[in-house]
């Protein structure tokens, strides 16, 4: 299994169109003052932004950012708007949307990065999710493949890296043949019927 190599968006802040749908931002009246958080495992909060929901130039949300720049004197505060459209569903009613601010693209989802204050949809920011980063496709590919299959390569591998490789193919073995004995079985059952 290769180390992560990109930020993953579990690293990031995340910010849900269809929370923020539900929790009532975009039915409050125009210029509600709303807070969101963000904490780690333990409780500590990471991250809080105010924002505020605007109709002024179509439906918007509107954050608030205290930029440090390191010069001397008050901080700067910086303003960023992000477009929110819909789109009508099939059965009624309408979807909300993010429009990314850096690609415009329609989103439900966008990110900030530790320490920025930008947020961004998943490919402007560049993450990606940590299941992609771990997924091991070999064993998965073993696993949909034959047992004949399976035990020519757990062989190979007790050759090539030792024992410990061995005991792991062994493990894999004895659960695809279990699978396969209750498939067999199920089988067995339905065509006695």
């Amino acid at each position: 299994m290769r180390p992560p190599a990109r930020l993953t968006v579990e690293q990031c802040c995340a910010l849900n169109v269809t929370k923020l749908t539900r929790d009532g931002v975009f039915r409050a009246a125009p210029g509600t003052r709303w807070f969101s958080n963000w904490t780690d495992g333990s409780g500590q909060e990471i991250r809080k932004i105010v924002f505020r929901c605007e109709t002024w130039q179509g439906l918007s949300i509107c954050f608030n950012y205290r930029v440090e720049d390191g010069r001397p004197g008050p901080l700067r505060i910086q303003t960023e708007v992000i477009p929110v459209t819909s789109t009508p569903c099939h059965l009624g009613g309408s979807r909300r949307w993010f429009q990314c601010p850096l690609c415009g693209g329609r989103v439900g989802v966008l990110y900030a990065r530790p320490n920025e204050s930008r947020f961004a949809c998943r490919k402007c920011q560049d993450l990606t999710y940590y299941s992609a980063q771990t997924h091991n496709s070999r064993i998965d590919r073993l696993l949909r493949g034959s047992l004949l299959e399976l035990s020519n390569v757990v062989a190979a591998d007790a050759i090539k890296f030792g024992t410990l490789f061995l005991r792991v193919g062994r493990i894999l073995c004895r659960r695809l043949e279990r699978r396969a004995a209750s498939y067999r079985s199920r089988r067995r059952k339905i065509c006695s019927l």
